[in-house]
């Protein structure tokens, strides 16, 4: 079985909004298993900030943790759009 990504406790709280009926340590490890592929293809091409949409969900990974849950599509654009303009670290 392939590992997926860590999942923040923001994230893990943003998501179980709209889930019932499992524990937090439950929901972590459906959550992680769920991401666990699309994690892999972007790791394996060296991306370490990038979003993984599901449905209406847009999972916020940065390095190996996902940070938050994006539930509104626009703002999953807006996310990007600011990822691409950032300035490079000096």
């Amino acid at each position: 079985m392939t590992k997926g990504p860590q999942i923040s406790d923001v994230a893990l709280m943003r998501f179980m909004d709209g889930t019932h009926g499992m524990s937090a340590g439950q929901t972590r490890q459906a959550l992680s298993a769920t991401l666990a592929r699309a994690y892999s293809a972007a790791c394996s091409i060296g991306a370490t900030d990038f979003l993984i949409t599901i449905d209406r969900y847009s999972f916020v990974v940065r390095g190996d943790t996902v940070t938050t849950v994006i539930m509104e599509p626009r703002l999953a654009c807006r996310f990007m759009a600011l990822g691409r303009n950032r300035s490079p670290q000096r």
